[in-house]
């Protein structure tokens, strides 16, 4: 007698494949197709050839594509850009100063109504009082 050995069944091992970051450098979005993002869900930067920007793509489980756009910080320009808002600040605040000085205004005149309303108001009452008197 013979005996046959099976061969035991081989199962593929599926090893993790890296296969970087996917996208490429674009001279503007609009050079990004469909086709560049995987479909797979995960997610292609899109570098802009003059550095301004990296867009990030991806596809949607509903079918659509979501956008996201890093662009650089630069600390030098920031302090510049809070320079430029002290100086708005110093001109909002002769704006600011006109302004209040106008609602200052109107609020005397509204004062000033009010009180003569309020006379009237009193006038009338007391002749009231006088006729229910008589």
């Amino acid at each position: 007698m013979q005996r046959f050995q099976q061969p035991e069944p081989q199962i593929p091992q599926m090893q993790p494949q890296f296969l970087g970051i996917q996208g490429k450098v674009v001279q503007s979005e609009s050079a990004i197709m469909a086709n560049d993002v995987p479909m797979d869900g995960s997610v292609a930067f899109f570098p802009m050839q003059d550095m301004s920007a990296i867009v990030a793509k991806q596809w949607d489980a509903n079918g659509t594509i979501r956008k996201t756009v890093y662009k650089p910080f630069n600390e030098q320009m920031a302090d510049s850009s809070s320079d430029d808002k002290r100086i708005g600040i110093g001109l909002s605040d002769d704006a600011t100063k006109a302004i209040t000085d106008k609602l200052d205004c109107l609020f005397g005149k509204m004062e000033e109504l009010e009180d003569k309303l309020s006379s009237q108001t009193q006038r009338k009452s007391s002749r009231t009082q006088k006729e229910s008197e008589s």
